[in-house]
This record gives C-alpha cells, structure tokens and sequence, in this order.
C-alpha cells in the first residue's frame, strides 16, 4: 500500500485554531463569536484515523461512536475544510431528519462566519438556499436528507466528498446504495465518513461488519465512551467516594483490559466512577448503556431492552469462539470443516466437496464440527425457507448430537438459493450420515410440506434406482454409507392433551412458538445447549420478542432460521429423546470419555448416581429403537 503524506495536516491545525463553536459545555462566551474547538481524545482519535488513512490511500471512513462524543463537530470541520482546499468539489452533507439537516446547515454557517478572517476572499459563501451552499472556489456543498422513506436522495450527482451522519436512522438501506454508485474513492481527492451511534442491530451493523472485513479501501474508527475527556468524576467531587474508591470488579476489569489491548487506552478511576454512576441513573440499564456507551465495537449493536436472549451471554460465548485458536473441537478449539454443496437437477448429481482454501466466511453453506459417531443420537432441526434469492430467508439445518445434559452442536447447514426439494436432499444427507436421529421440519405455511413431499419422491428414485447403484454417495469424511435407515420424524404432542394424539413435525403457530423458543432459551442460559457457530449466535443477537411474536428485528439484513432450527432440534431432544438418555444415565462426560478416552470408575459411578436420580420419574423411559423406521414403513 502506497503512503501519500497529507502536507495539509499543519494548515488543518491552524484552521481548527482559527475556528469557533457552539458549545453546552463552555462556561461562556465573552464576544458572542463561540469558543475556540479544543480537540477533545474522541475528536483527536477521529482525525488522527483519517489523516492516517488517506495518508494510506484509503478514502473511505466508518465511525461507530458512542453519544455526545463531538463527532459530528469535528467532521462537518473536515467537510468544510475540505471543499476549501480542494477547489471544484462537488460534496454533500446527509443528514436523518429536516430538523437535523437545519441544524448541520447552522453549524457549517457558524463556522464560516468564524473563519471570515482566516479564509479571506479564497474561499466565501457565493450562493445559499435550503438544499445548499455555493462556494467562491468553485465548490458547492448539498445538504440532504435521508428521511424514514426516501429511497433516492443522491441520484444525479457524483459526489467527491460525502458526510453521511447518523446513518443508522436512516429509513432505506436503497438510498445508501444509490449513494454508494455516485462515489469515487480512487480518486485522491475523495473523501467520504459515514458515522452513526448503534442504535441496536440493523443495517448500520451490516455495513460496519463489511467495512470492518475489508482492509483495503474502508478504514474502520470507534470512539468509546471512555474518549470524552468530560466523562469523569473527579476525586473532588462527592460522587467519587460512592462510585470511584473501589477498584474495579472482574467485569469491568475484563472490558478494561480490552479497550487497552484494543485500543491502546487506559481507563482511570475517575471515569470508571462515571460510568458506575451513569448506571444508576432513572431508566438505565446493561444492555442500554452497552448500546449507548459502548466499551467495544461489537457491544454497540445489542438490541436495548428487547433481546430475547441475554445478549451479554451472547456476546460471551461468541467472543470465547472468535478470540480461540482455529483448532478442531478434539483439540479443544471450535474449528469446523467447511463443504461446498453441488446441488444438481437430480440427487444422483449432487455432491459434497471439503474447502481448503480460505474464503469469506458468509460464502460457506456447511459447516461440521464433529463427524457422525456410531453411538451417537442425534436431532436435527430443519427450517426452511419461503423464497429463492439472496434477500429472502436461508433454508436451515442444524444437527445436534443428544447427551442426557447436554446438546451439542456437530453440524449446520444454511442457503437462501436451492429450491425447496435442495432442502430435503441435504436434509436426508445429513440424517443419513447422523444417522441415529430425529428430524423436525416446521410445516407452517405448506414450504415444510413440500420438504416432506421432496422427501417421498427420494425415496421413490432410491427404490428404484439405489440397489442399481445409479445413486451417488455423499460424504461427510468416513466411509460412504446407505442412508436414511435409522432416521425418525419428530413425534408431536399438545402439551395439554392427555391421550396420544401424535403427529409428525412441527406447525409453528404463536402458542407453540413461544413455548418452543423459551424452551430453547432455557436450556442455553442453563448452559445445555452447546453452540459452536458464529452465524447463528449472530442471529440470536438480533432476536427479540414482543406482545404477539418472537423473531429477528426488521431492521437490516436480519434473519433468525437458524435460531429456529436450533430450537426444532431443542424441543425434540427435551419432548422425544432426553428421557431414554437420562434412563441409560448417557451424560455428556461419559459421552466424551468414550470417544477421546477411558471414564474413569469414579466418574462412571458418580453419572450411575446422578441419573439413577434424574430418571426417578421416567422408569419406563427408552431411546427409540435405531434402525427401524423406515424399514417398518417398507421404505428400506
């Protein structure tokens, strides 16, 4: 990458010098001209990442900012800046509402009227009108608005400096996008900042997890709470005795030592008494405050007040993934197998494919954490989708391997592409190869029909072609085996109704949804639901309930099916599987030692104990028969 020294950084200073603000925090203002910009850390940081970026050729910048940090201040002083050293240069300013588009146009006239000395006839205000400013260097800055349903506010103009600001209330991802195609970051006089608070998991999100994955013409800054100079209590101040003498606890100890290995800052005792009484304060809480004053980029985007999950658990769990070694799950990392799925016309043209390269982890479909075991029991969750195209939801498949404690994820598969019988193929694939399972498709809205539908005409060509040899194996490592003869359907029954009564599936209406997620919530915070994928954690993030519904927040690009397929999975091991575990006392250590190494007579008798207790209600509890389903139905 080519370095391109900014000669004009010196003249910037003494334009920042020169410059006068209006600002809440100053005592007063002798000649009514506004108070000299004395940069606070959250300002300095900003500049300082941009100056380095474009000395790095890069001229695109996305600012993640925690409230009322002097953001806005210092980059509506570059914008201004900027059309003034560069002459010619068509910008714009976009602003969420009317109101604040006003109130940006204020702040850009205030500052001209402060630099008039300073400027000089090189650069004045020519024309002015509601929608912009016309400058005597040639330069001309639009003042836009984005609005909740604009969908079209940059089209016509190519813009070669853009301030985009609080783009997370933006109401129309499209007009971002129209926006994005009037750019031209090659050119070395571009410049571009989009900056924005959290506002919970939405569009702004997507858009900062794609500037953050790429290194090579977008530069990511976040500015935490802790870089505003005025957010401390000082040892003279009375609060300090209540909220700043003792030393931080294990937690605030933990996001401490991130931000110095992250950001290379140091939090002092005076601002950690700030924000220990920030949290005090009438209608504060974690989750807001993670939002509003964030300690760290990711903890920016949890959903304030309505996470279904606890979204700090979340976070756990997910950080614990993404910060371990990428060894496999034997060696005691979360590392997977990823395979490309080939889905052709026919089943017989399909394959499987392990990929050894590395490439963008959104372009994996199927992960394996753990191959198929002999003595395993598994349950398989399948939600599938309503559409064909990148924007509708993924078909979901995820594969659990059942203990008597624990759930655990091995496998997961999820595509918005293939058709609805590409579902049931992969579906059967992976319940041939687990092939002690229990498979769960959620029948609502007739797609889980068509699955099932899929399923028989599989069947059908097997029969007659499979013993011909015509059908290609799949595999998932291991040697190639038949498949589909040892799988079972979920057997369902209203919780309420004392007779049998079963039917085969899931139909998720609203009293079986809620009853079903809280399940799945119950066992992760009980800690037996074992997750081991990034993706869905992501989606459990963005989960949240209401009065009527559970699901992923509308905003972005949010979705929640394998969350959904994960609690199909749950409530068919917990409803159909969980009491014969619990009676052949199959506990998730004893699980393990017999697949790694020897339990030892202690630990063997102990688990005989614990589930001689445990299965005390369930005599007659047993697993279901392995092998037989199909082969009773004469499918086999």
């Amino acid at each position: 990458m080519t370095t391109n020294k900014q000669h004009w950084v010196p003249l910037f200073r003494k334009y920042i010098a020169n410059l006068r603000i209006q600002s809440k925090h100053a005592a007063s203002d002798p000649d009514g001209k506004g108070m000299e910009l004395k940069l606070w850390t959250s300002q300095k940081r900003v500049m300082e990442a941009i100056v380095d970026g474009l000395e790095h050729d890069i001229h695109t910048f996305y600012i993640l900012k925690s409230r009322q940090l002097g953001v806005t201040t210092i980059t509506l002083a570059i914008v201004l800046f900027w059309l003034a050293l560069h002459p010619n240069t068509i910008g714009c300013v976009v602003s969420d509402t009317d109101k604040n588009t006003a109130k940006n146009r204020g702040t850009l006239e205030s500052y001209l009227a402060s630099l008039q000395a300073f400027m000089g006839k090189g650069f004045k205000t020519l024309k002015r009108n509601k929608f912009s400013l016309t400058f005597s260097n040639g330069s001309r800055l639009d003042l836009l608005t984005a609005g909740r349903s604009k969908v079209a506010w940059a089209e016509g103009e190519g813009y070669m400096l853009g301030h985009l600001t609080e783009v997370a209330n933006y109401g129309k991802e499209e007009g971002i996008s129209s926006f994005r195609h009037t750019m031209a970051p090659d050119n070395p006089r571009a410049l571009y900042i989009f900056e924005s608070t959290a506002h919970g998991p939405n569009h702004w999100k997507d858009i900062w997890e794609a500037a953050v994955a790429d290194e090579f013409t977008s530069k990511c800054i976040f500015v935490g709470w802790w870089s505003h100079d005025l957010q401390r209590i000082k040892i003279t101040d009375r609060r300090f005795e209540a909220f700043g003498l003792h030393p931080p606890n294990p937690q605030e100890n933990e996001l401490i030592c991130r931000v110095r290995d992250e950001y290379g800052f140091e939090i002092d005792a005076s601002q950690l008494a700030w924000y220990r009484w920030q949290l005090t304060q009438p209608n504060a809480s974690g989750d807001e405050m993670d939002q509003n004053q964030p300690w760290f980029a990711a903890q920016a985007f949890i959903q304030s007040g309505v996470s279904f999950f606890q979204a700090r658990l979340v976070a756990k769990v997910r950080e614990q993934i993404t910060s371990a070694e990428p060894a496999s799950v034997e060696e005691g990392g979360y590392g997977y197998k990823a395979y490309s799925l080939y889905l052709g016309e026919e089943y017989h043209m399909s394959k499987v494919e392990e990929i050894t390269e590395d490439i963008p982890t959104d372009m994996i479909k199927l992960r394996v954490w753990e191959q198929p075991h002999p003595d395993g029991y598994y349950v398989i969750g399948v939600d599938p989708a309503g559409g064909r195209s990148e924007t509708s939801n993924n078909h979901a498949v995820e594969v659990y391997r059942c203990y008597a404690d624990k759930l655990v994820q091995v496998a997961e598969w999820a595509d918005s592409i293939p058709e609805t019988r590409h579902c049931a193929w992969v579906t059967a694939y992976l319940a041939g190869k687990y092939a002690n399972c229990r498979i769960n498709i959620d029948m609502t809205g007739g797609i889980g029909s068509a699955v099932m539908q899929a399923f028989e005409d599989l069947r059908l060509m097997m029969r007659s072609e499979l013993y011909q040899g015509r059908v290609k194996a799949l595999a998932i490592g291991g040697d190639d085996n038949d498949f589909l003869n040892a799988a079972n359907w979920y057997m369902y029954r209203r919780i309420d109704s004392p007779g049998p009564g079963y039917m085969y599936n899931s139909k998720i209406g609203r009293d079986l949804k809620f009853r079903m997620m809280n399940m799945m919530r119950d066992s992760w915070v009980m800690n037996l639901l074992e997750l081991r994928s990034v993706p869905l954690l992501d989606e459990m993030s963005t989960v949240r309930q209401d009065n009527s519904d559970i699901g992923a927040a509308a905003q972005g690009h949010n979705r929640d099916d394998r969350t959904f397929a994960t609690a199909l999975a749950n409530i068919t091991w917990i409803e159909n599987l969980r009491a014969g575990l619990i009676a052949h006392g199959l506990s998730w250590d004893g699980g393990k030692g017999a697949t790694t190494a020897p339990i030892s007579p202690i630990a063997s008798t102990l688990n005989r104990r614990i589930f001689s207790i445990m299965r005390s209600s369930d005599d007659d509890a047993d697993l279901p028969p392995a092998r037989t389903f199909f082969e009773q139905r004469g499918l086999m």
